[in-house]
């Protein structure tokens, strides 16, 4: 089950899920029937779940093949049978509120299906738009507010037999199951204090790598102050934004006391605008000094994207996997509870998480605890594992661009958040936000997206020109290193795999192909040859004469077919071509101990009027002088 999404997903503390299924057996089944009957007596409790099973009796498919209840799906949903029930929920999602508890009373199926809470979630966040009470449940507070006459409480779940559905059953399972303790045992996250700005620019930045830091927090009003009683009082009279959805902080709070227990993807407190409506809230915290360089700055508090957010959250929720906005990089200082991380490197998106080929859309499991349950251990076993951490009260994680990340919290967690791009990651942003695509690009209004790129640029000539320029000084020089090693692996790799080319081109006619290979070297370039006795001699006339042509240079030298002339012939031509390698190894000896004795500028002067191509030939006549040698050595092994 996946759906593409980036929001939070959670849940909090619950009770344990069913155990085994049921076996046959007179006895057994009678005890059971006897707690389902007590269970339908018993009335729905403020939004809690039966500790013994769904509320609704649904079971995963796997138990039809060990309960022996057949199955009611085909008979109660009749021509709709044949539908997935992934589909057919997602049908539902389009009815009206009475119509989806008239259709509830068509069959026990369709009772399981009309009584989903994710659909009365679904409408009371579309209709009540934030203006309610929490009142236990999501169809309780949905029926308690538009439903006229109707008893509150008295709603008595009916806990069906023979309902076998997976996509059904797995968000009650999910926000039932406990955290387990393999899921915290890893700490492979550095944790560092007493960090200046230049040190954490160097070894995590420009490295982007991620780092917790110890002391970044601790002159923080916000540690102290920040309890629930204080961000009830200074969030009162304004809403905040639950879920892309207004709500007052009290109603939030209470939601977080019994709703987040129902959900499987408990609603998440994310707030982009609290120090504007809570100035208090503002001042009880200060940016770090290493995250103090924030260049989206320029644009202005109503020009930059969304950079900073309040978050709260009950235990169990949190945020699915995503990777930050804009390309930029992101801290995050944990005032109260904790907070599991899971991180994968830029490029690595975690097993399960799909992202599209330009980024955006993910597909991944609908929940965190869908994702722990069913590919945590794959990714633990995987080449490259995860790096993870815990982060408690006054500490802070630094999450480089590019990562994918993953936070549950493990308690009611209230955190600061910030987005922020300094001149180590603005080539990556610039890059980013070039692209222009309204799809891409997020924090501000779609008709600004395209223009932002240029807005940003502008700004930052106009307020911080001396930024840009160190940039295109380094692009600059970054430019030439590159030129200067394309040029150098054109030196010596080109000629070699032309005269390849040419060769296996032209194998009967060697002069032809020696003389394009040098040719194509191109200017700059030179020739290396070898003449074998025997071989026809224009080959090096005409590669050295293709060579000049291109602007280059070539030598070469004769290698005496040694095993043509008799024993006797191949050593005088060994002694030959080592006699003439020793003398051309003497003259250039003599040569430099000729330009050494000069003095001054005369000297050097002297000394740099031998030609590139002279010492060349010079080192491969010495070079035909050691190929003699072995040659005269393997005759030598030869003759004994």
């Amino acid at each position: 089950m996946t759906r593409k999404d980036s929001q939070a997903a959670q849940e909090r503390p619950a009770e344990e899920p069913q155990g085994k299924p049921s076996r046959k057996g007179k006895k057994h089944k009678k005890q059971q029937q006897q707690q389902q009957q007590e269970a339908e007596q018993q009335p729905e409790q403020q939004g809690q779940e039966q500790p013994h099973g769904h509320p609704y009796g649904v079971q995963p498919w796997g138990n039809f093949y060990l309960t022996g209840v057949p199955e009611i799906r085909t008979a109660g949903l009749g021509l709709l049978s044949p539908l997935p029930d992934e589909l057919l929920l997602d049908l539902l999602f389009n009815l009206p509120a009475a119509d989806l508890a008239r259709l509830g009373l068509a069959s026990k199926a369709l009772y399981c299906f009309a009584h989903t809470s994710e659909l009365w979630k679904a409408l009371a966040i579309q209709e009540l738009e934030g203006d309610f009470a929490w009142c236990g449940s999501w169809r309780e507070t949905y029926l308690q507010h538009k439903a006229r006459g109707y008893v509150a409480h008295s709603h008595r779940p009916l806990a069906v037999q023979g309902f076998y559905s997976d996509f059904l059953h797995q968000p009650w399972f999910c926000a039932n199951v406990e955290i387990q303790l393999r899921w915290l045992e890893v700490d492979n996250i550095e944790r560092r204090a007493g960090l200046t700005p230049e040190q954490f620019r160097a070894q995590y930045e420009a490295a982007n790598r991620p780092v917790v830091l110890t002391d970044a927090m601790d002159d923080w009003p916000a540690l102290t102050k920040w309890s629930r009683q204080y961000l009830t009082a200074a969030l009162a009279g304004r809403p905040v934004i639950v879920g892309n959805m207004p709500w007052r902080f009290s109603a939030y709070m209470a939601y977080c006391d019994s709703g987040a227990a129902q959900d499987e993807m408990p609603l998440y407190l994310f707030d982009k605008a609290f120090a504007a409506a809570s100035p208090q809230l503002a001042g009880d915290y200060r940016v770090p000094a290493v995250f103090s360089e924030d260049l989206f700055e320029v644009l202005g508090e109503e020009g930059r994207p969304d950079y900073r957010w309040l978050i709260v959250g009950p235990a169990r929720s949190g945020s699915s996997f995503h990777v930050d906005p804009n390309a930029t990089c992101a801290w995050n200082a944990c005032v109260s509870g904790r907070k599991k991380w899971i991180m994968f490197p830029p490029g690595t998106p975690p097993p399960g998480v799909y992202p599209s080929p330009d980024g955006a859309d993910v597909a991944a499991p609908i929940s965190l605890f869908e994702w722990l349950l069913n590919f945590y251990e794959e990714a633990r076993e995987s080449k490259h594992p995860p790096l993870e951490t815990i982060t408690g009260p006054g500490e802070l994680l630094y999450v480089p661009r590019g990562w994918w990340h993953m936070v549950l919290n493990l308690d009611e967690a209230v955190a600061v958040t910030q987005n922020f791009v300094s001149s180590v990651g603005l080539p990556a942003v610039l890059a980013f936000l070039k692209q222009g695509s309204e799809g891409l690009v997020s924090g501000c209004c779609l008709q600004d997206r395209s223009s932002l790129h240029d807005r940003f640029v502008a700004a930052l000539q106009q307020r911080r020109p001396q930024v840009l320029a160190a940039l295109a000084a380094k692009q600059a020089a970054a430019a030439q290193q590159r030129e200067a090693e394309h040029r150098l692996c054109q030196l010596f790799k080109q000629p070699g795999q032309q005269q390849q080319q040419g060769a296996a081109a032209l194998p009967d006619q060697p002069a032809a192909a020696a003389a394009a290979a040098a040719a194509a070297g191109g200017s700059n370039g030179f020739c290396f040859g070898f003449q074998v006795a025997g071989s026809e001699p224009a080959v090096e006339q005409q590669a050295g004469a293709a060579a000049a042509a291109g602007g280059g240079f070539s030598f070469g030298f004769d290698i005496p077919a040694a095993a043509e002339g008799g024993e006797g012939q191949g050593q005088q031509d060994s002694a030959a071509a080592e006699a003439a390698g020793s003398e051309a190894e003497q003259q250039q000896q003599q040569q430099q101990q000729q330009g050494g004795k000069g003095k001054g500028k005369r000297g050097r002067q002297h000394k740099s009027e031998v030609t590139e191509e002279e010492a060349v030939c010079a080192a491969a006549a010495a070079a035909a002088g050691e190929v003699a040698k072995k040659q005269k050595h393997a005759g030598g092994k030869r003759r004994h």
